[in-house]
């Protein structure tokens, strides 16, 4: 059986920092076999590569069956919403008329699957064949992962044919906005361990940058993506080998206008008023944590409290 996805597009950054904007943006794209928002497949693929366990990761996918492994797809979130509901932040429902039968058909062919790229083939055809998006003459996958680069990192391994966007935000603004979100959820809300955990994240990619950022990646500012969006996503596109057409520019859902799942209220397609807002979540002492942890970001990317 030949393989089914010629090129994978994969998009990493922190959180809060502009990667589920940029899935809006590839979400009506000719072409491409998108998900509607996070997929942790290649963050999993990650982990268990660095303990070298990567074939215990692959057996796994070999050993049981279709129910078990939808089942554990949907625990894990290795790929969003094929329960066929799509859930945001403000409670928003979408039946996204996801075909479970096929879908799960589709995974019997896991078992014949000896590497992780035949997995992720096989799981991108289970997908695509089970969506009610016509996806028959798409060959591109588009995956966006908040892992601050780790499964940006395996897939390069994995996958002979990637393409990378790593986005980043004013660690400022995006560890703002995700303590608002999470006391917004009341989830994983930001106490000091958990605050701490999120400077790591950075300290991950500006520590490992040299392997994140090589030539199948581009780095990409959500500061100039909101200010600059025509400019900055022809450049996107011509780096991740796609014609650039007008809905590069327009948030969608399912090729609906989306207003975006922001915590301070809803935008207007690309709304570089964001970058203006002033910090109203974070405390002065978090500031300061941020300041003496992300410094060295900081200063590369001359972000500042405006």
């Amino acid at each position: 059986m030949g393989a089914y996805v010629e090129k994978t597009i994969v998009v990493s950054a922190p959180k809060r920092s502009g990667g589920t904007l940029l899935t809006n943006l590839f979400d009506s794209h000719p072409g491409i076999i998108d998900f509607i928002d996070e997929a942790f497949f290649w963050e999993h693929v990650y982990n268990y590569q660095e303990r070298g366990e990567e074939s215990l990761f692959v057996d796994a996918f070999k050993s049981f069956g279709p129910e078990a492994l939808e089942a554990s797809i949907i625990d894990r979130g290795l790929l969003p919403w094929i329960d066929g509901t799509f859930r945001a932040v403000n409670n928003f429902k979408l039946d996204l008329g996801f075909k479970r039968s096929v879908f799960l058909s589709t995974l019997n062919d896991l078992q014949y699957c000896s590497t992780i790229s035949e997995i992720w083939d096989c799981l991108i055809r289970a997908y695509a064949s089970a969506s009610s998006v016509d996806y028959r003459t798409a060959r591109t996958a588009f995956v966006f992962g908040g892992d601050y680069g780790r499964g940006m990192l395996a897939t390069k391994t994995a996958l002979k044919n990637c393409k990378c966007i790593f986005i980043i935000r004013n660690p400022y603004f995006a560890l703002e906005s995700l303590k608002k979100s999470r006391l917004i959820r009341n989830e994983k809300v930001l106490h000091p361990i958990n605050f701490a955990q999120a400077i790591r994240h950075y300290s991950f990619f500006w520590n490992r940058r040299s392997e994140i950022l090589d030539k199948r990646t581009i780095l990409l500012r959500f500061e100039d993506l909101v200010t600059e969006p025509q400019k900055t996503m022809k450049i996107v596109a011509r780096h991740v080998g796609v014609e650039y057409t007008d809905n590069l520019v327009t948030p969608t859902l399912r090729g609906n206008p989306w207003r975006g799942d922001s915590s301070f209220g809803p935008l207007k397609g690309i709304d570089k008023s964001v970058i203006n807002r002033k910090i109203e979540v974070l405390n002065e002492r978090e500031k300061e944590f941020i300041h003496l942890h992300l410094k060295p970001i900081l200063e590369h990317f001359d972000y500042k409290i405006t």
